[in-house]
């Protein structure tokens, strides 16, 4: 995945942009799932994807 969200946490467009600004919920079910390596790169100057989504990825993985 490259400049996105964690997988799942949007189902349209418009949940997509909520979860842009940072409020999404962790999902238990994909927490369960097997986990893959990950990287995680959030640029400083990023004014589209709130910060929060680089920790719910990392949480996830």
């Amino acid at each position: 995945m490259h400049s996105g969200l964690a997988y799942g946490v949007a189902s349209d467009t418009a949940s997509a942009f909520i979860a842009m600004n940072g409020k999404i919920s962790s999902c238990p079910e994909r927490r369960a799932r097997d986990r893959a390596r990950t990287i995680i790169f959030h640029g400083v100057s990023d004014t589209k994807v709130h910060p929060t989504n680089a920790e719910h990825i990392l949480a996830e993985a």
